[in-house]
């Protein structure tokens, strides 16, 4: 794999070397939060899966009818496939994904750290 290769794969660079969508990652005392840039997008060909540590986007642009030839061509007009490793792990059941005026936000609520937590744990015996 050639550091160009490499460059691609970190930066979300899909065919035709149109990049995958901008994403701004945060997170809360409680959630990892994404936000994701897809306007135009068609929310029938959006796919958002997680694990506790990956979240991965999947989708395409709406097909666009021009009259004409494109002298230049920017806008989204191809598939995509976006993962991203998280810092954290997360509950990916009670995650949800929002759409709304052209941003995709992905809530993902963090799994707590139980390995200082103390349980009591009841003895059954006679």
């Amino acid at each position: 794999m050639t550091h160009m290769d490499l460059h691609r794969l970190a930066s979300g660079v899909i065919k035709g070397g149109q990049s995958a969508p901008p994403i701004d990652l945060y997170e809360t005392d409680d959630a990892v939060i994404l936000a994701v840039d897809l306007p135009g997008i068609d929310l029938t060909r959006l796919h958002v899966s997680a694990n506790d540590r990956q979240v991965r986007i999947e989708g395409g642009c709406r097909p666009q009818t021009i009259q004409g030839r494109y002298l230049q061509m920017e806008r989204c007009h191809d598939e995509f496939a976006r993962p991203l490793m998280l810092p954290v792990a997360v509950d990916p059941h009670r995650a949800v994904a929002r759409y709304e005026q052209g941003v995709l936000t992905v809530t993902l609520p963090k799994i707590r750290d139980r390995r200082n937590t103390t349980i009591d744990i009841p003895v059954s015996g006679t």
